[in-house]
């Protein structure tokens, strides 16, 4: 004959919990905090063309922050200006993708030698925002593309201001690290997110490998707002196997066979 043990009372309860915890966990799990997403406007000048571009088109290059960025020993902090440099494999990643209308391709962060990577964002009381990512290497590239399809080392940003996006002044910067890239308390969200035109200033350049090409865009517009992490696949996976083990040790406790 076979005999169903109940488990104690606690027992149950415990196992209860422990599944219900790890259920809410699944369903509401909570995203990593939101990454600042950069894009900016520019016009293609004359030289773009070789790359594939329009004369007097516009496009976009968008820059999508990690959810943070710690110190790092190439970054810069004075009263004027901060930059925040990944120069080295060891340091975090600063830029997670970089899109738009202005390249194909996938970023792709270059880590073949530890010297590889190069990006940086800089905000200047001088000389307004700058933004960049490339690689140190003419042959470890970045897996983007012009619209040519020509692979480039890098693509930057230089000195946006102007027209109604906010100017940086002395009072922003404290000449110590300050956390860039946190959607709430960093150094970008407490200066303010919005869409900003007109500007006055402000290159796009997009440079080939062994500066073989420069193709270049007069910048008009920055939109500077936020968007929410996705939670990586082995997130969900670890809270799908804690609920299932739940379960299996709830059933184990409730049919014991004698």
């Amino acid at each position: 004959m076979v005999t169903l043990n109940s488990p104690s009372a606690p027992a149950v309860r415990r196992l209860r919990a422990l599944v219900s915890s790890a259920a809410l966990l699944l369903c509401a799990v909570v995203p990593a905090a939101a990454q600042i997403v950069f894009t900016v406007t520019a016009t293609a000048n004359s030289d773009a063309v070789a790359g594939g571009y329009t004369q007097g088109q516009s496009y976009t290059f968008i820059f999508t922050s990690a959810a943070s960025f710690a110190n790092t020993g190439s970054s810069t902090y004075t009263s004027v200006a901060n930059s925040w440099s990944e120069e080295n494999v060891s340091d975090g990643q600063m830029w997670t993708s970089i899109g738009g209308t202005g390249v194909n391709g996938t970023f792709v962060r270059p880590t073949v030698n530890s010297i590889d990577p190069y990006s940086y964002a800089y905000p200047s009381a001088e000389w307004g925002l700058g933004l960049g990512v490339g690689s140190d290497s003419n042959t470890n590239l970045i897996g983007l593309s012009t619209l040519s399809n020509q692979s480039f080392k890098y693509l930057s940003v230089s000195s946006m201001r102007g027209g109604t996006m906010p100017a940086f002044t002395e009072s922003d910067f404290t000449a110590s690290y300050v956390e860039p890239f946190n959607s709430t308390t960093g150094f970008f969200a407490t200066k303010g997110f919005g869409s900003f035109t007109g500007l006055t200033n402000g290159t796009v350049e997009i440079g080939m490998p062994n500066d073989s090409a420069f193709y270049t865009f007069a910048v008009t517009g920055l939109s500077v707002g936020t968007v929410s992490a996705v939670p990586e696949p082995s997130t969900y996976a670890a809270l799908a196997g804690l609920a299932a083990f739940g379960l299996v040790l709830l059933r184990r406790r409730r049919a014991n066979v004698a």
